[in-house]
């Protein structure tokens, strides 16, 4: 029986993610969390009286954490699985997190962590395929909707002759999307004019589109899941759009956006790919597009029948209800943590040399940056070095010029000849002293 989870994390706010695959399902399914990461340590108390032990993808990255909780947990026996959902491997050569080298440092500790875990859960099936390769125990838990946090909104009423404003909330990660429907946008903009508005969240606005129609743009306000819920519910949209590049990256996603403007009253047009095909019927419960042309004809039509736009919410919030809601399939946590649990390391294969080669390539790494960092701080030690002798130079040059000046006045004329002047004069101070 499995009712305790020792959950490691870096992280001190529950964010999405760890909303999404942890505590909403596991919370659900009245499972009892303890964090593994106290003070700064890893907590082995948490560890030993625990029935599975479960860390997410950026965990592995702190390395000396994670081998210390792994090699713990293979002491006890415990169970170790590993959340994953996102392929990190093929983030493709234009999203900012690849351009940044972000998650690069961090890519062999995640492999090292992959294929040594009992099990790993992820969100998709193309994210399954391309995991199972290098770990035969991969398990699909989709994300669902958590209707304890959002409460649905209705949809709204408004007159044909109102304008319409266009939401779009995303991370700067999403600017390739971005620009890839970036020309639909602009020809509604002038196609409309003043009659639609765009509202931006978290990501730039396409550069010009200002100069057309109004466009609001609001930075990311919290990474804490429950602030954002709070944040999201007051937003005033009629329409949102959720645009993805087709890319094996893209593709191992899943349709939170779908739940989250289902939530918030607000139809959308979607990419017509894996995440949001497999819950959006198109024209049924949201919009499905691909193609420029299709971008603008989905979004036209939203913006001229609100009539349409309130029957896709309409039924996309019954979709949800029906099919998605995760006090629904909290249940699928137990029975694969379950399966992971009665099988683990039964079907591993000896992947040790592997392990071996990939712990001596993280060491190197951080020694790297170590170095890095050293060389850094003696850059910054160099410069201010650099100049303080500078100052000292720019001293010793005033220097310079004040003796060039008394020497001068030493020389001078008057100063010779007001010399006994100045004798009578120390010699009665001395006197009167």
């Amino acid at each position: 029986m499995i009712n305790k989870i020792a959950f490691f994390r870096s992280s001190s706010s529950i964010s999405a993610l760890e909303q999404y695959r942890i505590f909403g399902p596991l919370t659900n399914a009245g499972m009892q969390i303890s964090e593994g990461i106290k003070d700064g340590i890893v907590d082995r108390d948490a560890i030993y009286e625990s029935d599975i032990v479960l860390f997410q993808r950026d965990f592995s990255s702190h390395f000396d954490w994670y081998l210390t909780l792994i090699n713990y947990a293979r002491e006890l026996r415990k169970p170790v699985i590993m959340d994953l959902d996102d392929d990190l491997f093929a983030l493709p050569s234009d999203h900012p997190d690849r351009i940044s080298t972000y998650y690069a440092s961090g890519l062999p500790a995640l492999l090292h962590a992959i294929l040594n875990v009992d099990g790993v859960t992820v969100t998709s099936k193309p994210l399954k395929e391309s995991i199972q390769n290098l770990n035969p125990n991969v398990w699909i838990l989709p994300n669902y909707f958590d209707d304890q946090l959002w409460q649905f909104r209705p949809e709204q009423t408004k007159s044909p002759d109102d304008s319409v404003t266009i939401f779009y909330m995303g991370t700067p990660t999403h600017q390739p999307d971005l620009r890839l429907i970036s020309p639909s946008l602009f020809q509604l903009a002038e196609e409309f004019g003043s009659a639609i508005k765009f509202f931006f969240y978290g990501i730039q606005p396409s550069e010009g589109l200002e100069e057309l129609t109004s466009v609001t743009y609001q930075p990311v306000q919290t990474f804490n899941y429950v602030n954002f819920v709070a944040y999201m519910s007051e937003i005033q949209a009629d329409l949102a759009i959720a645009p993805l590049c087709d890319n094996r990256f893209n593709r191992s996603k899943s349709a939170i956006k779908f739940f989250e403007y289902t939530a918030m009253g607000i139809p959308g047009v979607y990419a017509d790919l894996a995440p949001y095909s497999s819950v959006v019927k198109d024209g049924y419960n949201g919009m499905l597009a691909q193609t420029m042309d299709q971008w603008c004809e989905k979004i036209r039509l939203l913006i001229e029948k609100p009539d349409l736009r309130n029957s896709l919410i309409q039924n996309a919030q019954e979709s949800v209800k029906k099919q998605w809601l995760i006090r629904d399939h909290s249940s699928e946590w137990l029975d694969v943590y379950k399966k992971i649990s009665d099988s683990a390391r039964k079907s591993h294969v000896d992947r040790s040399n592997i392990l071996e080669s990939l712990e001596m390539i993280v060491n190197q790494q951080k020694e790297i940056r170590d170095k890095q960092e050293l060389i850094n701080s003696l850059n910054e030690t160099k410069e201010k070095i650099i100049s303080l002798e500078q100052r000292l130079s720019d001293k010793q040059c005033e220097i310079d010029e004040t003796k060039k000046h008394l020497s001068k006045l030493l020389l001078s004329k008057s100063w010779t000849i007001t010399r006994p002047l100045r004798k009578v004069l120390w010699k009665s101070d001395g006197e009167k002293q």
